[in-house]
């Protein structure tokens, strides 16, 4: 011990160097770790914002957006499951808008019965109930970055195979960021299969609740058997698949 302390005191500049290398060293992981949570956290971000009991979705989706269709005559077989208490559809949609003074760009639009208790999150701004309007849209706030100066009552512009359709803003939520840069629109499934009409009798996912006195796995394998060839998956399951794969896109290995 006093041996390494004169070797590791002799020459302060050097020590001083190593210290500051290794401590960087440490900050570069801490950091990069970081950024794998917060991918791995706005991954799933509508996922947990549903807190439903489990999703019915195309076998082997490896996470939310890239969701495939699925006939809409399931959701009926899901609410018929004995000790599923409720059962609400979802549509994944990607669109082009633009925006009055801004850029526009992508958007994800997603359609959701306006009576569905998860999606989307507290509201900041303006009201969930008039997703019943048609043409109508709850935009989270991140839009602004493309669209400074949207607000409430304002409209943006998506191009459908009818020529322009003209979407209203009737609700900002926050904190609902994708893990990129694609912002996330929720309609109400009338406005959804407008502005898609090859959506007629699809959907993308099935967010399932079961009923609180039924015992779960039963539940969920009982919904196995019932969608099969689609998968019946349970909400921690389907996020640790998000997990998986964001760490195999970003070749992050956890020792």
């Amino acid at each position: 011990v006093p041996l390494a302390r004169r070797l590791l005191f002799q020459n302060k500049v050097r020590l001083a160097a190593s210290v500051l290398g290794v401590a960087l060293a440490v900050v570069l992981v801490l950091v990069n770790l970081g950024l794998l949570h917060g991918v791995q956290t706005y991954a799933t971000v509508l996922v947990r914002s549903q807190a439903a009991d489990a999703w019915i979705v195309a076998r082997d989706t490896p996470f939310f957006e890239f969701g495939r269709v699925i006939d809409r005559a399931v959701l009926g077989r899901v609410r018929s499951i004995t000790g599923v208490e409720r059962a609400e559809p979802l549509v994944l949609g990607p669109r082009g808008f633009s925006c009055r003074g801004g850029e526009g760009g992508p958007m994800n639009f997603i359609g959701v019965a306006p009576t569905n208790p998860g999606l989307p999150p507290p509201l900041v701004e303006g009201s969930i109930a008039r997703l019943n309007e048609f043409h109508t849209a709850v935009v989270d706030r991140s839009i602004r970055r493309r669209c400074p100066r949207l607000a409430l009552g304002d409209s943006f512009e998506v191009p459908t195979t009818q020529g322009i359709t003209r979407v209203r803003v009737v609700g900002f939520t926050e904190g609902l960021r994708p893990v990129h840069t694609v912002p996330y629109a929720f309609v109400s499934l009338t406005t959804e299969l407008d502005l898609f009409p090859e959506h007629l009798d699809l959907l993308t996912f099935v967010a399932v609740w079961f009923d609180p006195a039924a015992n779960g796995d039963l539940v969920l394998r009982a919904l196995e058997r019932s969608v099969y060839p689609l998968e019946a998956i349970s909400t921690r399951s389907f996020i640790r698949r998000h997990d998986e794969f964001w760490k195999r896109t970003a070749d992050v290995r956890i020792i």
